[in-house]
């Protein structure tokens, strides 16, 4: 056998090789797309913002006789306005979906609210006492792609 000859046999034996490992990769490529594609995600997002009068620990300016907090004309000395917001962002519809947030036995939740767009949720909460905690429930039937929930809560919390 000459060098012609294991050329000749390079030749033939190349194109099915790189067709092999083209096509594994060309194969966990498009399986990773699809597996990224058809995946359920729910972000969820949540803040809050503290009212209070304890800014000033010190308090050298005596402020906190002349400054009071209102809220639907009654003053409080602490109030905490929390808000999560949920969002589809997958490409896939998320049904039946439940929502528990848990505050403090001691939390006083004033007013809560759930808005949703594009979606309209006439619901409202499920409100539980488990102690320590008080349980607000939110059952959703579907979250479709791009859907956003909003659930805000203002009350009053005494130890954050």
């Amino acid at each position: 056998m000459d060098n012609m000859d294991i050329i000749e046999i390079v030749k033939i034996i190349t194109p099915w090789f790189s067709g092999s490992v083209a096509g594994v990769l060309l194969t966990l490529i498009v399986n990773s797309k699809l597996k990224r594609k058809n995946r359920k995600v729910l972000n969820i997002e949540a803040d809050f913002h503290k009212y209070s009068l304890d800014f000033c620990p010190s308090n050298k300016l005596n402020v906190d006789k002349d400054i009071k907090v209102t809220y639907n004309s009654e003053e409080y000395s602490n109030l905490l306005f929390y808000s999560v917001i949920l969002t589809n962002s997958g490409n896939k519809l998320i049904d039946r979906s439940k929502i528990i947030l848990r505050f403090p036995e001691s939390a006083d939740v004033i007013e809560s609210e759930i808005n949703s767009s594009p979606i309209v949720i006439e619901k409202k909460f499920r409100i539980k006492k488990s102690m320590p905690f008080i349980e607000y429930h939110l059952q959703l039937e579907k979250i479709e792609v791009n859907d956003e929930i909003s659930l805000s809560f203002l009350g009053i919390v005494n130890y954050i």
